[in-house]
């Protein structure tokens, strides 16, 4: 019937001009979403009938608005894929024709100017240009990228070419330093692939938002304007950028782009407009917080508003769980512990709880690369110096090589074994031959000491060097894990941290701590700091429930720090490896939902939302207080 296929006309161009799909595909989508039944044949003839066509045009033809030529079947040099195939994955039968010249490109994009190291390159019938096979480094991607116009095929060759682990972001961050492979996006786009889509397909998802990060902030960056042709997400993204209200981006972004675009584009068009506007209530604060604003009622109260503004976009990132560039976690605790004016119980829980999440945030994601601390201890060094959110992407900070060895099993009758670690070079350096010389001006009071530790886990200035200089010896009189000598005595700073420090503050303090431990290289044999590494990079919660049974506790622990101490320090690494573990586990559920898993996957399904549940009932068990909405979305999930 007529009216049947014109109703269904939108979503056929759609699977069969803009995804690529094949005719059989399309048919299969349509009658198992719609119910729509129809033969093949029918499908060709009404595609013919509305001239859908995937081939590019032929050369010979004129430049015009809306004129191209299908190719002869008998000639399959004219056909795209003679260039484009060669360039995707030879797995996805979906994007092995790529329509190129249905909608028409400026001559200085479309035709960039020839040289004669190109013209192989610029003649279609040519076949001498072949990439290299799969899988492609992201060296061997780039420099083929690079020989080749600027045009959607860059970017698309090298998403679908995708290598995790930080080389291909190196990849795609050189390439989009050149405007010309940007410029591309600006030209009418509607029969190709869509970006985001082909970024929710190749990359790995621990990715995805950086990658989306990085185009949505070139794009922004062009400061070009959008003609009406344009991809409805790429205008979207540009009335998102010309708007500095948080709201107004929230409502634009959801009520617009999330049935076009998808999750991924509104995710992190979020972020940027996010880091963007609290980037500029950030630069404003400044200028009110000098003397001669503070004397202003006006100014004060402004100042105010705006950091409740800021608050807010804070929240509400934390709630939609969007992650911001590091920089911007440390900045908030400066606009966070200003927030002076107003006293009442609750707006100061408020201000605890985000500042306590903001140091969580920064030091996880500025703690990803093992730093090896000098016998030596700067008061005035700052803090190391963080990799932005676009630096490496998926760094490993330990490799299974520099795990210990496993601990055996704890028998009933057998006392706790004793615990050694493997004798890698990289990993346990040579025992120094003496205690290290103390620092030129050592703190010697213990009051001091935790005084100073907590000024600077408030503001995050040189805390971690702080920590790691205390774990290595240097501050002789202290430690944490493994006692350097009985003679002169040293009193361990988790005890002193619960006799000095306020017990709601004593959690947040110790989890810090444990993660700036998380990475250091031991500088001797100490077998407590040896099993705490392992059991804080436990990849599974089994393995994590083992190595902190009573006897490793009893053992590594006990003798060190009074059983209050002990407590607290098992309580905070259970959150840390938790907290880590449910992230991961939140990626698989949400992956693979409980809804369409079936045979094999239903019972992996089964097996990762019971170690979810078991890490919950663990917080719950221990009285610890963790983010709500891990509960929220395991009861989502049910």
């Amino acid at each position: 019937m007529p009216k049947d296929w014109l109703r269904h006309k939108a979503a056929i161009a759609r699977l069969y001009i803009d995804e690529g799909r094949t005719l059989k595909e399309v048919q299969e989508i349509l009658h198992q979403q719609y119910g729509f039944q129809a033969s093949t044949r029918a499908y060709r003839m009404r595609i013919d009938e509305w001239a859908l066509r995937k081939y590019k045009p032929r050369e010979d033809v004129p430049e015009a608005e809306e004129s191209f030529t299908v190719p002869p079947k008998t000639s399959p040099d004219m056909k795209v894929d003679s260039i484009v195939t060669p360039l995707l994955p030879d797995t996805l039968s979906n994007f092995q024709i790529m329509p190129t010249g249905l909608v028409p490109m400026p001559p200085s994009i479309f035709q960039p100017e020839p040289t004669t190291d190109l013209n192989h390159v610029l003649q279609p019938a040519s076949h001498n240009t072949i990439p290299p096979e799969d899988p492609m480094t992201s060296t061997e991607i780039l420099a083929f990228i690079e020989d080749l116009p600027p045009d959607p095929q860059a970017l698309e060759h090298l998403l679908t070419k995708w290598q995790a682990g930080g080389s291909s972001i190196r990849a795609l961050r050189t390439l989009l330093r050149i405007p010309s492979y940007c410029e591309w996006t600006f030209c009418p786009q509607t029969r190709r692939p869509q970006l985001f889509k082909l970024m929710e397909m190749y990359v790995p998802p621990n990715e995805q938002l950086e990658v989306g990060k990085l185009l949505l902030n070139s794009l922004c960056s062009t400061g070009r304007t959008r003609n009406s042709q344009a991809p409805t997400w790429l205008i979207l993204w540009n009335n998102a950028c010309h708007c500095n209200d948080w709201e107004g981006v929230q409502n634009l972004l959801y009520d617009n782009a999330s049935q076009d675009a998808g999750e991924l584009f509104v995710t992190a068009a979020l972020v940027v407009c996010a880091e963007r506007i609290l980037q500029q209530i950030h630069k404003r604060l400044r200028a009110l917080a000098m003397p001669e604003a503070l004397n202003n009622e006006c100014q004060r109260f402004e100042a105010d508003q705006l950091r409740q503004n800021y608050l807010n976009i804070l929240e509400e990132c934390r709630d939609k769980n969007l992650d911001l560039r590091p920089s911007l976690y440390k900045q908030s605790l400066e606009v966070i512990e200003r927030d002076e004016f107003n006293d009442d119980d609750q707006r100061t829980l408020r201000r605890l709880t985000l500042a306590d999440e903001c140091r969580h945030k920064y030091l996880l994601m500025t703690n990803d690369e093992p730093m090896d601390c000098q016998n030596r201890f700067d008061a005035n060094a700052g803090d190391i110096v963080e990799k932005g959110w676009t630096e490496e992407a998926n760094i490993i900070v330990l490799n299974d090589e520099q795990f210990v060895e496993p601990i055996p099993s704890i028998e009933s009758d057998s006392p706790s074994p004793d615990f050694s670690p493997l004798p890698h070079d990289s990993w346990i350096q040579s025992a120094p031959q003496s205690l290290p010389t103390p620092a030129a001006d050592p703190i010697s009071s213990a009051q001091t000491m935790v005084a100073d530790l907590m000024e600077r886990f408030k503001y995050l200035r040189g805390f971690k060097l702080q920590v790691r200089s205390i774990l290595i010896g240097n501050h002789w009189e202290f430690f944490f894990f493994d006692r350097k000598s009985q003679s002169p005595p040293q009193e361990n700073l988790f005890d002193l941290i619960v006799q000095h420090i306020p017990e709601f503050e004593q959690i947040s303090l110790i989890k810090a701590i444990l993660l700036a431990c998380s990475t250091i290289s031991p500088r001797q044999i100490e077998p407590a700091l040896s099993w705490f590494l392992q059991t804080a990079h436990s990849k599974k919660w089994a393995d994590y429930r083992d190595l902190v049974q009573q006897a490793y506790v009893d053992k590594y622990l006990t003798p060190n720090m009074s059983s209050q101490a002990v407590k607290q320090v098992v309580d905070s690494m259970t959150l840390l490896v938790g907290e880590r573990m449910l992230k991961d586990l939140k990626i698989l559920l949400m992956k693979n939902p409980g809804s369409k898993a079936r045979g094999k996957e239903m019972e992996s399904y089964k097996d990762t939302n019971k170690t979810y549940m078991a890490i919950l009932m663990e917080f719950r068990s221990r009285g610890l207080e963790f983010d709500q909405s891990w509960l929220s979305f395991a009861l989502d999930t049910m």
